[in-house]
């Protein structure tokens, strides 16, 4: 399971402060097969609710999900899976559209990257 934690965010430009686990950027996030991705919105980041999540039509995008991500339940994290059926040996880029509401009622989109890399053979 991953975590992408929403730290902040821009009402003029609809950009948002994406981080790991471990703080480091997460707009280019590289994520595995298999893996379960949890969006959650930390407090003071200028962000009231996700509202949607969708793929960009980008040339060479590949959806990466096997289950989009989706609202959790009345929660405001919103979590998607990474297709565990994706060929072992090609790298995938998908390039996906994040809806969200800031403290305002405004309503904003932030368009990051999910890259999933070959498997390294033994």
């Amino acid at each position: 399971m991953a975590a992408i934690r929403i730290t902040g965010s821009d009402t003029s430009t609809g950009d948002l402060t994406l981080q790991d686990s471990n703080g480091n950027s997460a707009t280019n996030f590289n994520a595995q097969r298999g893996h379960v991705i949890t969006w959650e919105i930390e407090p003071g980041s200028g962000v009231s609710a996700l509202t949607g999540f969708a793929q960009e039509n980008v040339n060479g995008n590949t959806n990466v999900f096997s289950s989009y991500p989706a609202q959790q339940g009345n929660s405001s994290n919103w979590q998607g899976t990474v297709d565990a059926n994706l060929g072992s040996s090609n790298s995938y880029t998908d390039t996906y559209e994040i809806s969200w509401q800031d403290t305002q009622g405004n309503s904003h989109t932030y368009d990051p990257t999910i890259k999933v890399n070959p498997i390294p053979v033994s």
